[in-house]
């Protein structure tokens, strides 16, 4: 599946060449101490700097909201999310959106009653287990849906349990697919980058996100990133569609 052959070609690295400027960031962890992203508001300014450095412009926070993180819920992430904006300067706090990640757990159909965290009115940032669908996908998505909810799911190139017709299955649907930018760099595994880039030539993704949850293993792979020439028209297009459909 999504293994293909790539003639020799030119490659270029991406951020040197600007392929990100402009990213208005749809899922990273930088909301400080509340999950495993950013330990620390000092931490979380960091990585701010470092994505800016790459063209990021804009950041919607996404914490997880799962099983294993029982306090995290509207209320209290909202709460942390003033405290940090508080503390930023004006012109950085207007630049930060807070969302959520949603894992499709057992506990995701009581959180449909709660106050929701969304990308904007009307896209939800979803993932599910790595190895295993949850019992209902489809269902659980039409749950969302139902609500006038777009599900977007979050980096489909990491599910291990997702074959092809498993992808084209919850395309049909109208779910979004978004691309973990640095599994395009083997962030995670061989199998995760081949994906990634079958899924991007295929034309599968719809929006674009860094993910970002620490510093230093994004500098590691940015010093010698490079990609085909080729993707760069794919990659922009991912960039464009972010700022239009969350643009603030």
């Amino acid at each position: 599946m999504f293994s293909f052959f790539r003639r020799k070609e030119k490659r270029h690295n991406p951020f040197e060449q600007g392929w990100l400027n402009g990213l208005v960031d749809i899922h990273c962890h930088l909301l400080p101490a509340v999950d495993d992203g950013s330990k620390s508001i000092e931490e979380t300014f960091s990585l701010m700097d470092f994505l800016h450095s790459l063209g990021v412009t804009r950041h919607i926070l996404t914490p997880h909201i799962m099983e294993d993180y029982p306090t995290n819920n509207a209320v209290f992430l909202r709460a942390r999310f003033k405290e940090l904006t508080a503390s930023l300067p004006a012109d950085r706090a207007s630049s930060l959106r807070l969302g959520a990640e949603y894992m499709l757990d057992s506990t995701f159909g009581r959180r449909l009653v709660e106050p929701l965290l969304t990308l904007s009115d009307r896209h939800m940032l979803v993932e599910t287990s790595y190895m295993a669908p949850p019992m209902g996908l489809m269902g659980l998505l039409a749950d969302l849906q139902l609500k006038g909810i777009t599900p977007v799911l979050a980096h489909p190139e990491r599910y291990v349990y997702m074959e092809e017709k498993d992808y084209v299955a919850v395309k049909k649907q109208g779910v979004l697919f978004q691309l973990n930018l640095f599994s395009l760099f083997g962030a995670y595994s061989s199998s995760t980058t081949e994906k990634a880039h079958g899924l991007l030539e295929a034309g599968y993704y719809d929006l674009l996100a860094t993910d970002a949850h620490h510093l230093n293993p994004l500098t590691n792979l940015v010093s010698g990133a490079t990609l085909p020439i080729s993707m760069e028209g794919d990659v922009r297009t991912l960039v464009e569609n972010n700022a239009r459909l969350f643009s603030f």
